[in-house]
């Protein structure tokens, strides 16, 4: 999924309201030549 910077933003602000957290980051570069960025969250504990 795409998204523009300002949709990144926001869908980061929602997740940490719903007290998710943030674990990891990991940047690769394709083959393409671009930067492909994966984001790892924990779950809320009930």
């Amino acid at each position: 999924m795409m998204l523009s910077s300002n949709k990144f933003d926001e869908t980061l602000e929602q997740l940490g309201e719903q007290g998710w957290e943030l674990v990891s980051v990991v940047s690769m570069h394709t083959h393409m030549g671009t930067t492909s960025v994966t984001l790892f969250f924990k779950r809320p504990k009930p």
